[in-house]
């Protein structure tokens, strides 16, 4: 099964533009950091432009704990699992 489109998964039809869903996707990974090393206390600026801070802020908001919980867990498990080479 494959995954729906971006757009349709969150409900913004904008991140049908490629920049658009680069912009929200750089909020996810920023908010995944932030988590990881903690300092989630606030939305750092992205852009000058609103639109783009605006879907920058949407990517930040639409992970959950639970989300950020899992991408830590992997992380993790990544590190502990040793090397097969």
């Amino acid at each position: 099964m494959t995954k729906p489109l971006a757009s349709v998964r969150y409900g913004i039809p904008e991140l049908r533009n490629p920049r658009y869903l680069e912009t929200f996707r750089a909020g996810q990974q920023a908010r995944v950091d932030a988590f990881t090393t903690g300092k989630t206390d606030e939305l750092p600026l992205y852009s000058h432009n609103q639109t783009y801070q605006s879907l920058f802020r949407k990517g930040w908001e639409s992970l959950t704990h639970v989300d950020l919980l899992r991408v830590k867990a992997k992380r993790e498990q990544h590190k502990e699992a040793p090397c097969c080479h």
